[in-house]
């Protein structure tokens, strides 16, 4: 039971946080491989590795499952959290798109209305605006204008 409580408590902190497993440090070293011919004094033809050269490459194989695990684990984090932003960011554009849209639609609804006004209008204006009544207003302001100026000539000679 105690060796439970141990783990548990060694291990909570790497779990708790997410960190990987610390890796193990290769004792440093050259490699010393030698030549083994069948017959002597070993079962099988083969390399012979000293113990420390036999240590680093048992250690690098482990830590090369390791680490391939873990930058597969990555790599596959970092394309979903990638997906995930190109998603966000295509949401993100497709409701400016659809903002936008609208607000365009509504200036071309409001433009496309003033145009027809104005177009009814140029061809039925009111009758204020026609020519036949700015014509009347001419010759009628013009004919007053004639007829003062008469009245205050012929005034003034009496």
């Amino acid at each position: 039971m105690n060796w439970r409580i141990f783990l548990l408590v060694f291990l909570l902190p790497v779990l708790a946080f997410g960190q990987d497993p610390p890796v193990q440090t290769i004792p440093p070293g050259d490699d010393k491989i030698e030549v083994l011919p069948k017959g002597k004094e070993a079962p099988y033809s083969g390399q012979l590795f000293d113990n420390p050269t036999a240590l680093r490459w048992a250690n690098w194989l482990q830590q090369y499952k390791m680490r391939l695990k873990a930058d597969v684990e990555q790599e596959q984090k970092v394309c979903k959290a990638r997906v995930g932003y190109h998603e966000k960011l295509i949401t993100i554009e497709e409701e400016r798109n659809k903002a936008v849209e609208k607000d365009l639609r509504e200036r071309l609804t409001r433009a496309e209305t003033a145009r027809l006004a104005a177009e009814q209008e140029a061809r039925n204006p009111p009758w204020y605006k026609t020519r036949t009544f700015g014509i009347v207003v001419g010759v009628v302001g013009a004919s007053a204008i004639f007829g003062v100026s008469v009245y205050a000539v012929d005034q003034l000679r009496k």
